[in-house]
């Protein structure tokens, strides 16, 4: 029988139960865990530092050990922007130990056809969402373009969730996207 990928539903469910525990049954969760390889199977494609070199590899047998020695149950699993929008090798790693890892990916907000790229990453290989580095781009605009509302609106469809690396001056506000703060 073949292990069910750890839903969001269940892992928010899980999480929420956690804050009620006692401190020392609290269910410790890291947010932010990147794995990485260097082997050239999966290319280093970072969008910003083409010749980036990586010294050593963080591979997910490492975190997996070390999540043990903290007490941690579960993790979400950052992919590095080393392999720029492939990912291939981050989309792999949930299924080396299940019911451990959720995803997330990168996909390039600049792509024409980014709604449609969350929605293959999220369809296809299960990713709980994406996060998005507007910090390396600090004059963008694209949060809140009209252009992008296609993609909030299929996030908004698939409950696909996004982290941020961001400046405070980047961050929209309602004025400038009527309608998506009111409840």
């Amino acid at each position: 029988m073949t292990p069910q990928p750890l839903s969001r539903r269940t892992f928010l469910g899980v999480s929420g139960a956690a804050l009620l525990a006692q401190p020392s049954e609290r269910l410790l969760i890291d947010t932010h865990l990147e794995v990485w390889t260097l082997d050239t199977a999966f290319p280093f494609r970072h969008p910003e530092r083409a010749n980036l070199k990586v010294p050593m590899a963080a591979p997910i047998e490492n975190q997996v050990e070390q999540m043990r020695d903290f007490n941690l149950k579960y993790a979400v699993l950052i992919n590095p922007r080393y392999f720029g929008w492939d990912n291939s090798y981050i989309s792999l790693q949930p299924a080396q130990v299940p019911n451990l890892f959720v995803a997330h990916g990168l996909i390039n907000p600049l792509d024409p056809n980014v709604a449609d790229k969350l929605r293959y990453w999220v369809k296809e290989h299960g990713f709980q969402g994406m996060r998005f580095s507007p910090i390396y781009h600090p004059k963008a605009t694209w949060l809140n373009s009209k252009e992008h509302y296609p993609l909030w609106r299929e996030a908004e469809k698939l409950g696909a969730v996004f982290n941020y690396y961001i400046l405070p001056h980047q961050m929209p506000c309602s004025k400038t996207w009527p309608g998506v703060f009111q409840a």
